[in-house]
């Protein structure tokens, strides 16, 4: 009898980490709050930040950390906007959404970008494998093209990875029958270098696409004819990539949020403010920011802290509208809280706050409706 209790116990310990590493490995991935407009990519628990809302954390930087309570539910800690970690409870609901309750009752809401990840290969050794309806475990086992033969569902599912040296500000994946790139799918995220993500092309448009990438620096990188079907993992590196002016994409536009562009003072600086370009078009593309307080972002030493007139070159060199960055950011500060016309022109042109101009942070309150 003790012997059995000894085996009973020691199956018991080996099978729960088993069991809660696989609960876990169910939210590997890359996700995305419509509502904070921040995201993700989780793995293990982990999670690195893809997009930033606030200053106090920056992409590649691990802002959460979670691990299974149940099936269903996930316990753990989570950057805020102030930088400091909090405790959070997570829920995967029916949906595939994780709902979020943290310190400070906040809420929120994560979705996930692309297919979620496939049964680990150590659930199949224990299960037997499920197959689509009318489907046969001889043409389960006989790959791909025998399952696309017998069923009507096809995989388009692949990893996008980005090993190039830039940031890959929009995405698109078009059959290869059609005459436009259609919809930008990163959207407002951004693939940052030596990250990856999933994607899936649907199963109603067969298995053949094109696929363009447009990189931070603005080239524009393509591979064409792929079968999506086939392929698990799609590298782009950078060093197929034309510029634009080389090679436009095609007709149809974009429907991503734009993308600052920079002019031709950028081609005469110097390469520490070439670097410090970069870093404000990739601060730029993930949130809302002043002239003086990108400046500042970019210059201190809890930001990038780069040189001070190199950081202020950097941003000047750039083609953007501060007031529609006045607005952005009108648009953020309500989403956290509830301001008045008055309070939300101070928070916006505060020294303290976002640092915008008096005219500029009139115009933003105007703009996102708090006047």
């Amino acid at each position: 009898m003790t012997y059995l209790k000894y085996v009973l116990m020691t199956f018991y310990f080996l099978v729960i980490p088993l069991s809660a590493h696989a609960q876990i490995a169910t939210l590997d991935g890359n996700w995305h709050s419509p509502q904070w407009k921040y995201g993700y990519v989780l793995k293990d628990g982990m999670g690195i930040a893809t997009s930033t809302n606030s200053p106090n954390f920056q992409v590649g930087q691990n802002i959460i950390q979670l691990t299974a309570a149940s099936p269903n539910t996930f316990t753990g800690q989570q950057v805020y906007t102030d930088g400091k970690f909090y405790k959070v409870t997570a829920t995967l609901l029916a949906d595939g959404r994780l709902s979020f309750v943290g310190e400070k009752n906040v809420k929120w809401v994560m979705e996930r970008i692309g297919a979620p990840p496939q049964a680990s290969s150590s659930a199949s050794q224990t299960t037997a494998p499920a197959f689509n309806q009318g489907q046969t475990s001889a043409s389960a086992s006989a790959g791909v093209g025998a399952q696309s033969q017998t069923s009507p569902e096809i995989d388009t599912t692949f990893t996008l990875v980005n090993s190039s040296a830039e940031p890959i500000y929009e995405f698109f994946i078009s059959p290869i029958s059609a005459t436009g790139w259609g919809k930008d799918i990163l959207g407002e995220d951004v693939l940052m270098p030596g990250f990856e993500q999933p994607f899936t092309a649907g199963n109603s448009r067969g298995c053949q696409f094109d696929l363009q990438v447009i990189y931070g620096n603005k080239a524009i990188e393509e591979r064409r004819n792929l079968n999506l079907c086939q392929l698990e993992r799609i590298v782009f590196d950078g060093r197929g990539s034309t510029a634009p002016a080389a090679q436009p994409a095609p007709s149809a536009q974009s429907t991503a949020p734009s993308k600052p562009n920079t002019n031709n003072a950028v081609q005469s600086l110097t390469g520490p403010q070439k670097n410090a370009v970069r870093a404000a078009q990739s601060y730029l593309n993930i949130s809302a920011f002043s002239r003086d307080g990108l400046i500042e972002q970019l210059s201190s030493q809890a930001g990038n802290g780069f040189n001070v007139n190199d950081a202020t070159k950097a941003v000047d060199s750039l083609n953007v509208d501060w007031n529609q960055e006045a607005v952005k950011s009108a648009k953020q500060y309500l989403q956290m809280m509830g301001f008045s016309c008055k309070g939300l022109v101070q928070q916006l042109s505060s020294r303290a706050g976002a640092k915008f101009t008096e005219q500029q942070a009139t115009f933003g309150a105007q703009r996102a409706g708090a006047c």
